[in-house]
């Protein structure tokens, strides 16, 4: 479990609900989320929801994966 509280598992459920949802709006269904019934024309929040858990999945799924990452530094510049 991560400090979030949120585990791969849990990721990669939410993930496959999202897929599912895509799959049925794009045959021209409505599909149930949360309680929420989305149609074709709420496919954008479909996607970003693929998109937010499948980064989820990668962030959960790699123990090396300490969180932030900085880059362009300069030494001196505030």
């Amino acid at each position: 479990m991560s400090v979030t509280g949120i585990t791969l598992e849990m990721c990669q459920e939410k993930l496959k609900m999202y897929l599912k949802a895509e799959e049925k709006v794009l045959l021209g269904q409505a599909y149930n989320i949360d309680g929420k019934e989305v149609t074709r024309a709420d496919l954008g929040r479909i996607l970003k929801g693929i998109e937010l858990w499948e980064e989820r999945c990668r962030k959960y799924g790699n123990p090396n994966d300490v969180g932030m990452i900085i880059e362009n530094i300069i030494p001196g510049r505030h």
